[in-house]
């Protein structure tokens, strides 16, 4: 079996662990897809590669034939950003649009998922007080070492990670 985890931002990420026998067997981290354009404005934007995405996820889950289930971080506008101050209104359009995108894929493979709140994840995954997008990154890199969690913008493959481990221990349990 294998499970996904999805950090839904433009700078989130896609984790799998593939599971056997209730041990992790393999499991690693890419990026979300993105493509940058310039705006009407000819500012440089960033945006979801939506094609990406799917073939990303038909490659990783659909083409092995195994049993899938994915954890998605559920945003909603407003959500605070985790070092203690409110997001954005493009963040949290951004974010919101993100998860919708996942949805709509997992929803179009018939892979099933469960929305889960930032709170909630790091709550069961994280030491107690170290919820920051840095100390998320530190950890992960500590338990999954071949994934590149080495510089700083690579917090989204952390998040990932956890939401997927997360993710991993539901499925065990029940």
């Amino acid at each position: 079996m294998m499970v996904l985890g999805v950090d839904p931002g433009l700078d989130g990420a896609l984790a799998w662990q593939r599971i056997d026998g209730g041990a992790v067997v393999d499991y690693g981290a890419i990026d979300t897809p993105i493509k940058i354009h310039k705006n009407t404005k000819g500012r440089v934007q960033r945006a979801y590669d939506l094609p990406k995405m799917r073939d990303t996820l038909i490659d990783l889950v659909l083409d092995h034939g195994e049993e899938v289930r994915a954890v998605l971080e559920w945003i909603h506008a407003g959500v605070w950003s985790g070092e203690g101050r409110a997001q954005g209104a493009s963040t949290a359009y951004s974010m919101g649009y993100g998860v919708a995108v996942w949805e709509a894929l997992f929803t179009a493979f018939y892979v099933p998922y469960e929305l889960v709140t930032p709170v909630v994840w790091k709550r069961a995954m994280l030491t107690v007080g170290n919820y920051d997008k840095d100390a998320t990154r530190l950890q992960a890199q500590k338990l999954w070492p071949r994934v590149g969690l080495s510089l700083v913008k690579h917090n989204g493959r952390g998040d990932a990670l956890f939401i997927c481990k997360y993710g991993v221990r539901r499925v065990l349990s029940n």
